[in-house]
């Protein structure tokens, strides 16, 4: 396999480097296509290399709930299945699994009234045992969940919703071609806690027309960027709008993105206002109110471009890459490729360079549409790699970046080469999968007990065979102590309990066997008592499962 050397001129501008787009030869014998800036690969090259195997896999866990199934799975590597749940609803799309093993799930509400396509209404978090420990409903006759959530950090969730408009209301606002209701969209962010929302978005809130002077939202399109044209689209027979199929949250930023089905777009707004600074046009961090702060995917939409200069042609699963990630701060979409005509359709994943000012507001110039050009990395294979609808991509921590190809059902890792190192066929329909870290929450602490800074542990090594299941832990400490490691399953059982008695200051290790464990995840906690001082108290959670050819 050949790759081609980037340009590394030091002279080039950001600019010059994130505008000028490549196609490289890397992974012609397997078909696929990859382009990338010039700063991207440069930025790599440095930041990478050492890091990110040609053929490395990231080790996770990945889990998905197929359309039409009851059933989530949670799958390792190998395949193994480590966990399903087995829900009381079909699924609304994406599940997403929390640091304590339980997961949140948007699920088809049987008494919803607003029943269009992948409408949710009933959300419910489960145990590890498939137990429902807390549910709430977002469906009435006049709002309905749909798609996607998203669990935060707070604790609380959004939502992504629709909210219904009557003909007539949606004909006082400027919409032109419309015969019946209008279901434009609204995030809220609930808090289960309090069985309540506390903060609402409204896209209604933020629409501008050009057809009518005598309404009051009437102005010039081309001049607001930040508000989105009612009459864009075509409404859906039941009065879906703009369609959006994903809500996520940067807390770095307290920004949101969206991405539009129907409107071929990915959104940004602000999350730090109230409800009230939500529905106007000024409050929050970015002082600019619920107004779209950034937009990308169709210029056209608001007359900053034509046909030629669109480049979504159906999108889903915009989210932002995690701090600390490859691409930090960029935006990566699934961009499905269902282009005007026939027989050039085919989908690709996408990285978008957000153009932020030394402020970090999102620069946009008068008279020319948000940047970038063109995206900084895309990952494509005409010919075998296509979903018509749905499909998502996250990055990993090594650098890959994990793919789901909605309608075929498959999932796919790739590097930053574009070379696929993983595969996995689950023959179904699948909205979006996320694949999670191995040791996803270990970094849940009780912080109460913790006394004694200085104390850390790692799982290193985890297997299991015959019944009987080892972890090798590393752990140092920060003075001597007197050490015990209880082990617990996800339910808080006692799994085994381990008295290593006094130990001097440094780094240590042990091996530590669980008889008749079965595959799971499991927590240690490390108690260190130190002479003159509280507990030092330390968690790490591992997933145990069998390994091939035990």
């Amino acid at each position: 396999m050949s790759r081609r050397s980037p340009n590394s001129e030091g002279r080039m501008t950001n600019q010059a480097r994130m505008s000028e787009t490549r196609t490289s030869d890397f992974g012609r014998n397997s078909g696929f296509v990859i382009r990338y800036s010039s700063l991207v690969v440069c930025l790599a090259a440095v930041l990478l290399a050492p890091a990110v195997g040609r053929a490395q896999v990231y080790d996770g866990l990945a889990i998905y709930n197929p359309v039409y199934s009851r059933t989530v799975s949670l799958v390792d590597t190998n395949g193994q299945v480590v966990n399903s749940w087995n829900c009381t609803t079909t699924p609304g799309y994406t599940v997403y699994l929390m640091p304590d093993s339980t997961i949140w799930r948007p699920g088809a509400y049987a008494g919803a009234v607003m029943r269009g396509g992948v409408y949710g209404g009933q959300i419910e978090r489960y145990d590890w045992q498939g137990n429902v420990i807390r549910s709430f409903l977002w469906s009435d006759s006049n709002h309905q969940q749909h798609h996607d959530i998203h669990p935060m950090r707070n604790g609380n969730v959004l939502l992504l919703a629709w909210a219904r408009k009557t003909q007539a209301e949606a004909r006082a606002m400027g919409r032109v071609d419309v015969t019946g209701d209008m279901w434009p969209e609204e995030i809220i962010e609930y808090d289960p806690d309090a069985d309540s929302a506390v903060w609402i978005w409204r896209v209604w809130d933020h629409v501008i027309q050009d057809v009518d002077s005598t309404k009051p939202n009437y102005g010039v399109v081309r001049d607001h960027p930040e508000l989105i044209d009612i009459n864009l689209g075509t409404l859906f027979f039941y009065g879906d709008w703009v369609h959006a199929n994903i809500v996520e949250i940067n807390e770095e930023r307290d920004e949101i993105v969206f991405s539009s089905h129907f409107l071929n777009e990915l959104y940004v707004i602000d999350h730090s206002t109230t409800t009230a600074e939500a529905a106007g046009h000024a409050g929050g961090r970015r002082g600019r109110g619920g107004d779209i702060l950034y937009r990308w995917g169709n210029p056209q939409n608001y007359r900053r471009g034509d046909s030629t200069d669109q480049h979504f042609f159906v999108v889903h699963g915009a989210n932002w890459i995690g701090p600390g990630l490859v691409g930090e701060g960029n935006i990566l979409v699934f961009n499905n490729g269902d282009r005007p005509g026939t027989g050039n359709d085919y989908s690709s994943v996408e990285e978008i360079i957000p153009p932020l000012d030394s402020s970090g507001d999102y620069h946009i110039h008068p008279d020319s549409a948000f940047g970038p050009a063109e995206p900084a990395w895309i990952y494509q294979d005409p010919g075998n790699f296509n979903s018509a609808h749905m499909g998502g991509a996250y990055r990993m921590p090594n650098g890959n970046t994990f793919i789901t190809e909605a309608v075929s059902g498959r999932l796919s890792e790739v590097n930053h080469d574009g070379e696929v190192v993983w595969q996995r066929n689950t023959t179904a329909w699948n909205g979006r999968a996320i694949k999670y870290p191995r040791n996803f929450g270990a970094d849940v602490k009780e912080e109460e007990d913790r006394g004694a800074p200085g104390v850390t542990m790692e799982a290193m090594r985890v297997w299991s065979g015959s019944g009987n299941g080892s972890v090798m832990v590393s752990y140092s400490l920060p003075k001597a102590a007197c050490v015990n490691i209880q082990l617990f399953d996800a339910a808080g059982r006692a799994a085994a309990a381990y008295r290593l008695g006094s130990q001097a200051a440094g780094q240590h290790a042990a091996e530590l066997s669980l008889p008749q464990a079965g595959a799971g995840v499991y927590f240690a906690w490390l108690v260190a008592d130190m002479a003159g001082a509280k507990h030092g108290v330390e968690r790490v959670k591992f997933v145990l499962t069998k390994q091939e050819g035990m």
